[in-house]
């Protein structure tokens, strides 16, 4: 995904395990930090990271227009979702008014008590 997708692997480096998460980290805040323009690119970064066959960093970056506190959560909460390869996400993500979003709240549709 062009614009969105940033992708960078360490894993040929000649540097010990160290070294190249030290390496990515930077990149990471790099990207992260780098000023968004919005006429010409997505508000938002997802960011990849090889270090080795089997480690991976990954990091999103955003501007403030695209996200906030509370949409962080569900960003997250999707990528876990989508990860661990749970049913009907179309159905738990589907778009919702404000309202009908917090009556979902309040009945637990999407967030557990302990996420409250």
């Amino acid at each position: 995904i062009e614009g969105i997708l940033f992708f960078s692997d360490l894993s040929g480096l000649e540097a010990g395990e160290e070294e190249r998460k030290n390496k990515a980290k930077a990149i990471l805040i790099e990207e992260s930090s780098r000023p968004y323009c919005l006429t010409n690119e997505s508000p938002m970064r997802l960011i990849f990271i090889k270090l080795s066959s089997q480690l991976f960093y990954f990091g999103i970056a955003y501007h403030h227009i695209s996200g906030d506190a509370f949409s962080t959560k569900i960003y997250y909460q999707f990528l876990t979702d989508f990860y661990n390869n749970r049913q009907n996400l179309d159905e738990k993500y589907q778009c919702i008014g404000t309202k009908d979003y917090f009556e979902a709240l309040k009945r637990e549709e999407i967030y557990s008590d302990q996420e409250k």
